[in-house]
């Protein structure tokens, strides 16, 4: 069974990127957590971080999660022919 969007959201609200890298997005996450925050706060662009959270908690609420890849690249879930 997949990893639940509601948690991805719960974890979003908490801490910005938490709910990318609860969905195995963990790149996505750490540039949601690190450097959107630290440039729109550094740039003195503070009035967008409340626009900048909903749309990161939508991304987690959104995001699918990651088709593990066989070696010989096709998906483990496609059909074989």
């Amino acid at each position: 069974m997949g990893k639940s969007n509601g948690i991805a959201v719960l974890l979003s609200m908490v801490i910005p990127g938490a709910g990318q890298i609860y969905k195995e997005h963990v790149f996505r996450g750490l540039l949601i957590l690190f450097g959107g925050s630290v440039v729109l706060i550094g740039m003195r662009l503070m009035y967008f971080l409340p626009i900048y959270y909903v749309i990161q908690v939508a991304d987690a609420y959104y995001l699918k999660e990651k088709v593990p890849i066989k070696t010989d690249g096709r998906r483990k879930n496609a059909k074989q022919k």
